[in-house]
């Protein structure tokens, strides 16, 4: 009966349990007892012993304690709320020894072990040396094999996972696999993610590990062999480390790309030994923000006793190498450093310092009470000696003195480590060249400086200096000054300093009741000064108060100011004064530029008024077309105790700006400023034809925020058309919060209107949804775009990627992961046609899918385009292009094209008699191109198909090619070649009547362009097949040849082939001349090919003709027949059909005809060799009226006889009248006299208008 009541009863669990602690003397104590013994819960369970203190709360025990007599141990819960264990250092320390067995007397069974949190601190350390949550752990065991499974605890890092198994007999075989895993770090940035992954094998004598890892771009590899009972536990560790950067660690430190390795073994005298080192991929100076290291390396030797870095080797930039040796003996504390320095060049280190080849050595020796450092570093010119030590407390630097070439720089000191502090010490310089050392202005400045003070319980102490006898900028250089300090917010003391014509003079105290300080700057010639300062400013101020309630005024005025760093300020002109009382500040600023960019044409602050109200007015000119104005008031609120920095609190009643976004404070809002906080009450604006709604908006060190909306933004394509389409105007608002964890959302939507795209002919897109979201949560930023237009179908796309938190605020680290997606569907490319050309018609379906990868530094893409039912049609031409489709892929840096086929109709051809037998294979024409298309300057490699493809179709030219050729892009060359032959074509003379331009209108050249620096390798081959033709300039037949079109050495454009006439005629004045030879040879200049050209006049007793060879551009013409007769008369034969008419009334046609034929000559044609033989200035015939060409023929001859007078005689070639003959004769160049004598006389004055 006593045993159930003690099983089952909560009072048999409390008599149990008390029992315990009474028979543990009080080192176990149990509070809060519920329950019975099978399930019980305890609220808080001590145990403490002379080195462990362990407290449980919140334990609960649900367990089976029958299953005992069976040999079995069944707990179905054991938990606790919070464990804290607290270890003290043992007084005796015992070596731990391998157990003789692990085995349980009895089976353990425990469903679920969990904490949710636990703490492990030593000695009287409240913060823990190690601190988890949300443990949890399954255990299993026979009695002699345990396995320990699912085993999840929450790590300050991350998530760690664990399962393993051991054999309870010797060497206790074991095994297990630990992982951890962090997805992002406190700040939430995916790019510190943690994946680290462990397993062990051996047994307990020796214990296995091999790790892998990675986070932050950094790559980890070990292999540890442990022996766990030696006194040195490791006997192997080999350890690899890619791709670490310190920065990402710890903002402060340098950039670097490092790789770290070791190979450790233990050694005959039980001491781990091997090589360990480092290589950095990524060197820059430290002023650059990186990290001038090379490689180090070093053999080292750990044990239990002693640390030793033996032949140390240290490699900088320049080949500046340190090497040496350090030992550390870990019992006695005690230890030194010997490094030799050889050929440094402080200038790779930091490019703000000289140039020099730096040797000598550094030396420290010390233990836990005295320590002592010698340095003594030197090139040819330079030399740095220095000796620091500490003993009793005292820090002492015994000597400092460093000199490059007359320059010299020597100290002493001390600091006491006992309070207060105090310090001491005295230097100064000799002919101390700035130049020497920095890449500063050259000096040789002589000066003395002695400072006393204490560090405890503030900072304080005197200062006194003098400058003598130097120079800066070969400008004299003198001063002096005696200057006290408490806790640097009081201050007293004179300070006269002059640099050039340059003065500075401060007197007076400033911090204590009744003190007050004159400040005065005389620069008139800041360029004395160097630094890249120039200009004029001068300076006065009067302190007084204290740096929690100042009384301060001043008088600033500068003119054409240059401050380093390529500021530029072309005039400044401040004054105020500022008190208990009033508050009144005037500044003027004009043209602010950095490196010739203006940033600022002028800015104007008025405050008036007193601390406690004030106005404020400020205006600013950024450009001519953006300002800014601004009216408030306020008060300034000093320091109390709920804030401890000065405060600006008051009204805007006036802000706005014009420009590119204009906007317009439509009522007053409050505002709040200081160095730790910033709020801004509600707020409306008029801004860009809308108004944005600002809800709340507040800022401190740790956490900002902000909330609002917009609607009726107008967005302005800055194109004339848009005034007359509806402007697109967007809504939408935001609310973000940032802290340690960055919460955000942005909502964008369309609200009316659409976005015109610009050009010749403006298009409107039909937008008709536009939908962008932007969120920020878990260290995550994630945006989404919708659109849907009538012209540009529907477009979804996401993306996302992790946020880091620096300094600075939010950003998105280069290595930032990339995920997301493009989606876009446009059911009719019709609009694309418009936007190429007016001559372009377009349709079809186009469709994109594309995943976003990479990295923010480095973004990537990859997807896939489809389009289907594509058409295309050149207007002009006639050409159509049908059922087309399109698949390709493409990422980054390259399109991929699968296949871009069309189809096109092949239609019935000119209705043309020479195209009246033509033979055409029944079959759709055909253009497949596909091939790589390289992006950001990759290669390209197309391919490109046609089969019997309609080029043209026109009444006057006809074309239809069939074959195949590629276009390759290579760097800056492009290769282009092919073969293609005319299936069948037609080139007509276009009909008359066409309109023209006046012979009276000339155009002009276009402004040559930059010539481009690619190259062309054209290498193509043309046939124009058995069913091309011609008509045209009288020519009518069939074409046939081939040309091979290349380019030479100089980029001109060459041919090589012939291009022959089959059965073709030439008309030439009524007559059908037929073509028994017509050959155009090209080998050379596609712009001067040969000729060999022979067209006669057959079936006559004579059977004249006209032959031409030579080249384009020097043709040579002459007159042939069969049998030969003189040339007037194969004229007469070639025009006429006959011989001449023997009464020389042919004459002027025939010289019309020659004329014709013959003036494309070289030297002229035969009526200039006439005139020049007969002396007269003119010989020429013209055709009145519009009647046939072979009538209506008059002849003139005329002869210039003065400046002003000019004679002729005109007389009818083919009438039988009298000519006449005049004199013309110039008064004025607008009058002249005609005079003229014949069938018809007359006399005329004519007065000449031009109208330009």
């Amino acid at each position: 009966m006593s045993g159930r009541w003690l099983l089952t009863s909560p009072s048999g669990l409390q008599w149990l349990l008390s029992t315990v602690s009474r028979v543990s003397a009080g080192s176990v104590v149990f509070e809060g007892i519920q329950g019975s013994l099978s399930s019980m819960r305890i609220n808080l369970i001590r145990f403490t012993s002379s080195d462990l203190h362990l407290t449980l709360q919140g334990t609960e025990l649900a367990w089976q304690p029958d299953k005992l007599l069976s040999g079995k141990l069944l707990i179905n819960l054991l938990s606790a709320q919070d464990v804290e264990v607290r270890s003290f250092p043992s007084s005796t320390s015992t070596s731990a020894s391998l157990p003789e067995s692990l085995r349980l007397p009895l089976s353990v069974h425990i469903h679920k072990l969990s904490v949710v949190a636990l703490r492990v601190l030593t000695k009287e350390n409240d913060t823990p040396d190690f601190s988890a949550t949300e443990f949890s752990v399954r255990l299993e065991s026979d009695g002699q094999r345990h396995h320990l499974s699912d085993l999840v605890v929450n790590l300050e890092f991350g998530t760690f996972k664990a399962s393993a198994q051991i054999n309870g007999d010797r060497p206790f075989d074991l095994s297990a696999q630990a992982n951890l895993i962090s997805a992002m770090d406190s700040a939430g940035a995916e790019s510190s993610k943690i994946d680290l992954h462990t397993r062990i094998t051996g047994n307990l004598e020796q214990v296995n590990l091999k790790i892998n890892g990675s986070s932050a771009g950094v790559n980890a590899d070990a292999d540890m062999q442990l022996l766990p009972y030696d006194l040195f536990p490791v006997s192997v560790l080999r350890l690899s480390i890619t791709g670490f950067n310190p920065n990402i660690f710890l903002p402060q430190a340098p950039d670097a790309d490092l790789a770290l390795h070791a190979e450790l073994h233990k050694n005959t005298s039980g001491q781990l030994a091997g090589k360990m080192g480092v290589k950095n991929k990524t060197v820059a100076s430290l002023d650059r923000g990186g990290l001038p290291l090379l490689e180090a390396h070093s053999q080292a030797i750990l044990s239990t006793e002693s640390l030793e870095l033996n032949d140390l080797f240290i490699r900088f930039v320049d080949n500046g190498v340190v090497s040496g040796n350090f030992s550390w003996q870990i019992k006695e504390s005690s230890g030194w450093v010997d490094l030799a320095v050889k050929q440094l060049n402080p200038r790779s280190l930091d490019t703000r310092l000289r140039s020099a080849h730096i040797n000598g050595s550094i030396k420290l020796i010390g233990d836990a009470r005295t320590q002592q450092g010698i340095i003594a570093l030197k090139d040819s010119a330079f030399n740095l000696d220095a000796k620091i030590s500490h003993s009793a407390d005292v820090l002492m630097l015994e000597k400092l003195d460093l000199s490059r070439n007359r320059s010299l720089l020597t100290g002493k000191g001390k600091l006491d480590l006992n309070n207060p502090q105090r310090f001491e010490f005295k230097g100064g310089v000799k002919h101390f060249n700035l130049s020497d050392f920095l890449q500063l202005p050259s000096s040789d400045l002589n000066a003395t400086i002695n400072l006393t003070g204490n560090l405890t319980p503030r900072i304080s102490g005197l200062v006194n200096f003098e400058i003598e006898n130097s120079k800066l900028e070969k400008q004299p250089v003198a001063g002096n000054g005696r200057i006290a300090f408490n806790d640097l917010k009081q201050v007293k003391g004179m300070l006269e300093l002059s640099i050039g014509s340059n003065h500075v003079h401060a007197l007076g105290g400033f911090g204590r009741p009744g003190e007050s300080m004159q400040l005065d700057i005389v620069a008139p010639a800041l360029s004395q000064i160097g630094f890249d300062l120039n200009g004029a400013l001068n300076a006065r101020a009067r302190l007084s108060g204290s740096f929690v309630s100042p009384k301060i005024g001043f008088e600033i005025n500068g003119k054409d100011l240059s401050l380093p760093g390529k500021h530029q300020l072309t005039s400044l002109i401040a004054s105020g004064n500022f008190n208990d009382q009033i508050i009144v500040v005037k500044i003027e600023a004009d043209d602010y530029q950095t490196e010739n960019e203006t940033h600022l044409q002028h800015l104007n602050i008025d405050v008036t008024g007193t601390q406690s109200a004030h106005t404020l007015a400020a205006s600013a000119q950024i450009n001519d077309d953006f300002a800014i104005e601004l009216n408030a008031t306020g008060e300034l609120a000093n320091p109390t105790q709920t804030h401890s920095v000065l405060r600006w609190i008051g009204k805007i009643s006036q802000f706005s700006a014009t420009g590119p976004l204009p906007f317009r404070l439509l009522m007053p809002t409050s505002l709040e400023l200081s160095a730790e906080y910033v709020s801004l009450g509600v707020s409306k604006f008029a801004l860009a034809g809308g108004q944005a709604h600002i809800k709340m908006a507040q800022w401190t060190p740790d956490k900002w925020f902000s909330q609002g909306d917009f609607t009726g933004i107008a967005l302005n394509a800055k194109n004339d058309s848009t005034k007359k389409q509806k402007v697109l105007h967007l809504g939408g608002n935001w609310d973000i919060t940032s802290a340690m964890h960055l919460t955000s959302n942005l909502q964008i939507v369309r609200e009316k209107g659409d976005w015109v795209l610009p050009g010749e002919t403006p298009l409107s897109l039909g937008l008709q949804v536009l939908q962008l979201s932007a969120n920020a949560t878990n260290g995550k930023l994630s945006g989404e775009l919708l659109l849907e237009g009538e012209r540009i179908g529907k477009t979804k796309a996401n993306i996302t990627l992790p946020l880091t938190q620096s300094n600075t605020g939010w950003t998105i680290a280069p290595d930032a992961l990339l995920n997301g997606q493009i989606l876009m569907n446009v059911d009719d490319i019709a609009w694309i046609g418009n936007i190429l050309d007016d001559n372009i018609s377009s349709s079809g379906q186009f469709s994109l899918q594309a995943g976003i990868n990479g990295t923010f530094g480095k973004p990537g893409i990859q997807g896939r385009i489809s389009g289907e039912n594509l058409a295309l049609a050149l207007l002009d031409q006639g050409v159509r292009l049908e059922q087309g489709r399109l698949a390709a892929d493409f990422d980054q840096s390259s399109l991929r094209i699968d296949k871009l086929n069309f189809t096109a109709p092949i239609e019935s051809p000119p209705r043309d008699r020479l195209l009246s037998r033509l033979k055409l294979a029944k079959k759709t024409g055909s253009l497949t191109i596909s091939g790589v298309i390289g992006l950001s300057g990759n290669d390209s490699n197309m391919k490109i198909e046609l089969d019997h493809l309609p080029l043209a179709r026109q009444s006057n030219y006809w074309i239809i090619v069939s074959g195949n050729g590629h276009a390759r892009f290579n760097k800056k060359m492009l290769d282009i070649g092919g073969e293609m032959i005319a299936d069948a074509g037609l080139l007509a003379e276009p009909p008359t009547g066409r309109p023209q331009l006046a012979d009276d209108i000339l155009i002009g050249k276009e402004p040559e362009s930059t010539p481009d620096k690619s190259l062309l390798n054209l290498n193509v081959m043309l046939d124009l097949g058995k069913q091309f033709y011609i008509r045209a300039s009288g020519l009518e037949g069939r074409l046939a040849g081939q040309l091979r079109l290349q380019n030479d050495a100089k980029r001109g454009l060459s041919a090589k082939g012939s291009i022959a006439t089959h059965k073709a005629i030439f008309e030439a004045y009524g007559q059908r001349l037929k073509v028994k030879r017509g050959i155009v040879n090209f080998y050379g200049p596609l712009d001067n090919p040969g000729l060999n050209v022979l067209a006669v006049r057959e079936k006559l007793p004579v059977e004249a003709g006209i032959e031409v060879i030579g080249t384009v551009r020097r043709p040579r013409i002459r007159l042939i027949s069969t049998p030969n007769v003189p040339d007037s008369e194969k004229l007469s034969w070639i025009v006429l059909g006959r011989p001449p008419h023997a009464g020389g009334v042919d004459t002027s046609l025939l010289l019309t005809a020659a004329s014709s034929i013959l003036s494309g000559q070289p030297g002229g044609g035969i009526t200039d060799q006439i005139s020049q033989a007969l002396g007269v200035d003119e010989i020429s015939v013209r055709q009145t009226g519009n009647g046939n060409p072979l009538t209506h023929q008059i002849g003139t001859i005329g002869k210039r006889l003065s400046s002003r007078a000019y004679i002729s005689y005109e007389r009818s070639l083919t009438a039988a009248t009298v000519g006449a003959t005049k004199l013309t004769y110039s008064l004025t160049p607008r009058i002249s006299i005609v005079t003229q004598a014949g069938v018809d006389s007359a006399i005329d004055i004519f007065y000449t208008l031009q109208f330009d």
